[in-house]
């Protein structure tokens, strides 16, 4: 894998601030009715624009080759959500995870200088009127990553659960849900991988081994048809 040049991954005050008032109304309007639904979702779509345009300018100089961010640079933005923007560990961890996966899979569509507005244009372009129509978007890479569909049936996932309040407002939780597997068998499961994986690279180490010594041979056998023909 190559070395990624390092990058300042802080979010600008400008950033910060817009995501801490967007941040601060969504909390006001979960105290209201549920007609106040469409207002929490536009708020929720305006702090998504806002960290997928701080994550554009970063993310293919630092993507990894399953098309993420490095572990301490995702470290370093929810903290900076949680510390700075006020957001749950939740929270914080949805909309960073959501909005790589965004970047991840429509950088094309993008401006490559996105600001939040620019980013809030492709969101109505693709029809994503809620955080469920961006969650649904991005589900498919979700899918498509084998790391992921293993470590959600061998460890657990998020889930996103709707609970209904004595006043009739719903709120959105994100909840972790363990998989059926005991601490044992999670630990016997994750031996027999690593022992699968050590059969996998013998496999490849004396693939290569015998690609290597062909070459040889073969580099051999023109030398010696170079000396009989000369």
């Amino acid at each position: 894998m190559s070395k990624k040049k390092t990058t300042v991954v802080a979010m600008s005050q400008t950033n910060i601030d817009r995501l801490a008032k967007t941040e601060s109304e969504f909390q006001k309007l979960k105290g209201e009715r549920a007609d106040a639904y469409n207002s929490i979702q536009e708020k929720k779509l305006d702090q998504y624009a806002t960290l997928i345009s701080h994550v554009k300018v970063i993310f293919n100089d630092n993507k990894t080759d399953s098309d993420n961010l490095p572990r301490q640079v995702g470290i370093q933005i929810r903290e900076d959500l949680m510390n700075d923007v006020g957001m749950s560990k939740a929270n914080s961890k949805m909309l960073y995870e959501n909005t790589v996966k965004f970047v991840a899979k429509f950088d094309k569509e993008i401006p490559s200088q996105a600001t939040p507005e620019s980013v809030l244009e492709v969101f109505s372009s693709m029809d994503i009127n809620t955080q469920n129509d961006l969650k649904k978007k991005v589900s498919k890479q979700v899918d498509d990553n084998i790391g992921d569909t293993l470590a959600r049936k061998l460890f657990g996932k998020w889930k996103t659960e709707k609970v209904k309040k004595d006043d009739g407002t719903v709120e959105e939780k994100e909840v972790y849900v363990p998989s059926k597997y005991t601490a044992q068998e999670i630990q016997n499961a994750w031996e027999v991988l690593q022992d699968a994986k050590r059969e996998r690279d013998e496999f490849d180490k004396s693939c290569s081994d015998a690609t290597k010594n062909a070459k040889n041979s073969n580099d051999i056998i023109n030398r010696l048809d170079e000396a009989l023909a000369s």
